[in-house]
Order: C-alpha cells, then sequence, then structure tokens
C-alpha cells in the first residue's frame, strides 16, 4: 500500500504541475523599437507607458537617450541643455494635489550637460522630465555627479549622488537633496526605489513634503564596517541593515511596495547571488531558474509579484515570480515570437512588464501584457 501511495503521490503531482503549466498566464510581447540603436526597457507605469534608454543612430559617436513609449511611439526625452546623452530609470504615473488633483507623468534619470561622443563622460547629474521639460536636480554639497533611479507620484527622487569623495543615497522632495547616510561604519552606498509616502488615510494623504519624509522608504545598498554591501531599508529617519540570507555576505535591495517588502539578492552560502524576498522581517531565497546559478530579483508590485533575471554565466533568461514559484518568462510567450526575453527589469501592480532581449539578433526593449486582460487595449496602453 505504501509503494501505491507513493505512486498514487507522485502521479498526481506531475498531474498538478502539468495543470499549472498548461493555465500559467501568457504573455504578448510587445517591441518598443529604437531610437537608432540598442534600446532598454528600465521601467513600467501603471497604465502600461515605459521608459528606459536607447542609443541614437550617430556614426561616430555611442549615444544613448532616454526615452518615453507610449501609446505605440518611442519618444526622445532628450538631455540637458548642452549635453549630449541621458538615461532613463524611473516612471511614475499618478495624481496629485496643487489646489485640486491632476495626472502627471515623471521619468527620473540622468543626463550630462557637456557635449561628448560617448556614455557617461562627466559630470552627469541625476534629472526630473516633466511636462516636456528636464530639472537638474543636482547633486549634494561638494559633490559633482548624481543619478535618479526611481521617482513617486509627489515627485520624490532616490538616487545616488557623491559629496566630493563618496556616492551617497540621497531623497530629493521638493527641491530638496538630502544625504540619508550610510549604514554603521559604510562609506558609500546607492538609493535604488521608494515608495510613494502616501498614507493609508487619505485625508492625510497630501500632507507638507516634511511629513512625507516620515512616510517615504526607501531601498538600497550600503557598504558595511565590515567591508561588504548590505541592502538596506530607510524609514522614518533611519536606515537599517536587512542583512544576507545564511552564510551570505552581501546583499542589495532594488525594489520596494507600498506594503514595505523589499526584492533584490544576496549571496548565498554557496557564494552565489540569489533573488530575494524581504517581509516582516525575513529574508526568503527564491531560487533561481532550473540549470542556473544565480538570480536578481529587480521590481516587485504591490500583489508580491517579483520580476527579475536568472544567469548561468552570461546567458540569462528573465522570470516571474508569483504564488511561490520562479516561472521562466520565455515559456509564457509565443515560441515562434522570435524574442529570448533576458532581462525583466519592472512590472507594474496590472501584470505588464518591461525589460531587454534579443529579438532576432538585435537588443530592444519589450512590453509583456497579459493576455487575459481585457482592460488593456491592443497596444497595451491606456488611454491618456
Amino acid at each position: 500500500m505504501r509503494c501505491l501511495s507513493s505512486a498514487l503521490a507522485a502521479n498526481l503531482c506531475l498531474a498538478l504541475l502539468a495543470a499549472q503549466a498548461a493555465t500559467a498566464q501568457k504573455y504578448k510581447v510587445t517591441d518598443l523599437g529604437t531610437l537608432g540603436g540598442q534600446s532598454f526597457g528600465m521601467d513600467i507605469g501603471q497604465t502600461g507607458k515605459v521608459t528606459g534608454d536607447s542609443y541614437i543612430a550617430c556614426s561616430e559617436c555611442a549615444l544613448s537617450h532616454a526615452f518615453l513609449y507610449r501609446n505605440g511611439i518611442m519618444l526622445d526625452l532628450g538631455t540637458l541643455p548642452g549635453g549630449s546623452f541621458s538615461s532613463g530609470f524611473g516612471i511614475s504615473e499618478g495624481e496629485r494635489r496643487e489646489g485640486e488633483r491632476r495626472k502627471e507623468l515623471l521619468v527620473t534619470g540622468s543626463s550630462n550637460f557637456e557635449s561628448c561622443t560617448f556614455d557617461n563622460c562627466s559630470p552627469i547629474h541625476a534629472v526630473l522630465f516633466k511636462n516636456g521639460n528636464v530639472i537638474d536636480l543636482g547633486t549634494l554639497p561638494g559633490g559633482t555627479d548624481s543619478q535618479g533611479y526611481a521617482v513617486n507620484r509627489e515627485g520624490d527622487v532616490t538616487g545616488w549622488a557623491d559629496d566630493g569623495q563618496n556616492q551617497h543615497p540621497f531623497l530629493y522632495t521638493d527641491g530638496e537633496m538630502r544625504d540619508l547616510g550610510t549604514l554603521p561604519g559604510g562609506v558609500e552606498g546607492f538609493g535604488m526605489d521608494l515608495t510613494e509616502g502616501e498614507s493609508r488615510d487619505r485625508d492625510t494623504r497630501w500632507a507638507n513634503h516634511r511629513d512625507r519624509e516620515q512616510r517615504v522608504q526607501v531601498t538600497g545598498f550600503s557598504s558595511t564596517a565590515a567591508g561588504f554591501e548590505h541592502a538596506f531599508l530607510y524609514r522614518n529617519g533611519k536606515m537599517h541593515d536587512l542583512g544576507t540570507l545564511p552564510g551570505g555576505s552581501s546583499s542589495a535591495g532594488y525594489a520596494i511596495n507600498q506594503d514595505g517588502q523589499v526584492t533584490g539578492y544576496s549571496s548565498a552560502s554557496d557564494g552565489n547571488a540569489h533573488a530575494i524576498l524581504y517581509t516582516h522581517g525575513v529574508m526568503h531565497d527564491l531560487g533561481t531558474l532550473p540549470g542556473r546559478t544565480e538570480s536578481f530579483g529587480d521590481d516587485i508590485n504591490r500583489f508580491g509579484r517579483i520580476v527579475g533575471f536568472s544567469r548561468l554565466g552570461f546567458d540569462s533568461h528573465a522570470f516571474l515570480y508569483s504564488h511561490g514559484a520562479m516561472q521562466d518568462l520565455n515559456d509564457l510567450i509565443s515560441p515562434t515570437s522570435g524574442w529570448i526575453l533576458e532581462f525583466a527589469n519592472a512590472l507594474n501592480d496590472r501584470g505588464q512588464i518591461t525589460g531587454t532581449g534579443n529579438h532576432n539578433g538585435e537588443e530592444h526593449a519589450f512590453r509583456l501584457t497579459p493576455i487575459s486582460d481585457p482592460k488593456i487595449d491592443e497596444d497595451g496602453d491606456d488611454s491618456d
């Protein structure tokens, strides 16, 4: 009987796995195009608009510009005056109240402001693309360079800025860039993502920016006294060390949702990086895709779904982590699409995903849209 029971259990398990595979969410993949060369999708808003950067058409240079993809068109967001390159890392779509509520689309990233023929020629400054303008967010006192990684609907930005010696995470709110410092004994760090900064109580949601700073949470990574990088959670004016997986030495927080759940990576006991979910004070190992040794969690939405990539050497596949399982996104699109989805960098609460993949031999930004969502039109965008 035990033998029969075990065999029956195994068959039931295989049947369950087959049923799950058959009913897994499928996606339509959209090629976002380019501004002239390779393109990279970095973040996606709640209505499906995407930002990132793309190389521009230039015969004697290697320059990329930040883009905004909306309504089927990739728009060049330009640069700071006098600049030659820019990047788009974070996007926010939402409502603000300034007298009355209004919709606002915000993108953060960086730009230089001197002419050159290749990317990342200093100095570079964190910027906010807003209403057709490129706003320079400046640097910390004594510093020359900065980079914006994430923006919320209130226009708060996090990223890194140097103070003349080291790079520190910052929080930019209403025209002020504030140094968030480092973990005890650390010398440098990066702010990677932040929450909306809103209260559950809608009556107090639009409080002044000083109150908002107390509610916003930031994640990223900082060096420690031991010389390793650790993921942090900054809240209520204090930076908290999130530690590592058992046996690991380094970690980083790449994204945070409104419930304070963090994803990123931690080194494991074997030294390889594993995607993590930090929730309720505990760091969970999300493992890797089959046959791959490392993984990294790049974004998390309000439902706790996570996207990122898992790799073996330089061979990377994008993944979706949902309901306790990591799935290869390449298994969830048409096998005749011509795509290899390599990196999933962001997802929204409706399940749309952006990232970068190889499409018929070229690196292009993509957007995945759940096929089963009737609220999303043919192109995947809501109307403006």
